[in-house]
């Protein structure tokens, strides 16, 4: 993504319309926030902070992964 003039295709094969804009192809929602999208979809990297800013949005990922995932299994276990 060094490249200048990069441009995300993701909203052009996404099908889930709302989370990505067209015109620049990064998340609707600014950073921190643009990491969650919709029906556990989430995007790694489309920040704009490099390597840090990709590494915190993996760590905010894994924590909602793990917070969903012990809720479905409290859930699971009553």
């Amino acid at each position: 993504m060094l490249a200048s003039g990069y441009k995300s295709n993701v909203p052009y094969w996404l099908k889930e319309g709302d989370m990505f804009c067209k015109d620049d192809g990064l998340p609707r929602r600014p950073f921190p926030n643009g990491w969650k999208g919709e029906i556990g979809l989430y995007a790694v990297g489309f920040t704009k902070r490099g390597l840090l800013g990709a590494s915190m949005d993996a760590k905010r990922i894994a924590q909602d992964i793990e917070r969903r995932w012990k809720a479905e299994a409290k859930h699971l276990s009553i």
